[in-house]
C-alpha cells in the first residue's frame, strides 16, 4: 500500500482510556501503519536557521473516539474489505512485557474476543470515511 491523494488514515481510540494510555495507543498504531504504508512519511526538512528536522507523516491522521463495543464492530466491518489496512492495538499487547509474550497471548484468543484499545484504518478515502464518519474527535 502507498499513500496518495485518495487515501485516508484514521485512528479510532477507546474513549474511556486514560490520556496516557490513549497517547500510547496512538503511538503504537502510528508505528504499525508507517511500517506497512509506503510514502506515509516525508523527507527531512531544514528550517531557515539550518537545523534539520526529521521526517514526519505526509498524511493527516485524525484521532477519533469510540466505545469498546464500537471498536469491535469497526474491526469486524473493516476486515471484511481486503483493500483496507486494518491494524489494532489490544489490551493483550498493552499488558505484555515482550513481543513473544504478546504473540503467545494473541494465539490463545479468538478474533471476536480481542479487546481493542484502538484501531487504525488506511485505504481509499471514501471507504475509510464510510466506516469512521460517525465517530467524534478525541
Amino acid at each position: 500500500m502507498t499513500a496518495g491523494k485518495n487515501s485516508k488514515c484514521v485512528f479510532v481510540i477507546d474513549a474511556d482510556l486514560p490520556k496516557g494510555l490513549a497517547a500510547n495507543t496512538a503511538a503504537v498504531l502510528a508505528t504499525s501503519v508507517t511500517a506497512k504504508v509506503g510514502d506515509m512519511v516525508g523527507c527531512d526538512v531544514t528550517d531557515g536557521g539550518g537545523c534539520c528536522h526529521p521526517a514526519i507523516t505526509q498524511v493527516a491522521i485524525p484521532i477519533l473516539k469510540a466505545s469498546a463495543s464500537e471498536l469491535t464492530e469497526l474491526h469486524t466491518a473493516a476486515r471484511a474489505d481486503a483493500e483496507l489496512l486494518v491494524t489494532g492495538f489490544s489490551d493483550a499487547a498493552q499488558r505484555s512485557r515482550s513481543y513473544d509474550e504478546y504473540a503467545a497471548r494473541m494465539s490463545g484468543l479468538q478474533t471476536d474476543s480481542v479487546r481493542f484499545l484502538g484501531i487504525a484504518l488506511f485505504g481509499a478515502r471514501k471507504k475509510v470515511a464510510s466506516l469512521t464518519g460517525q465517530f467524534g474527535l478525541m
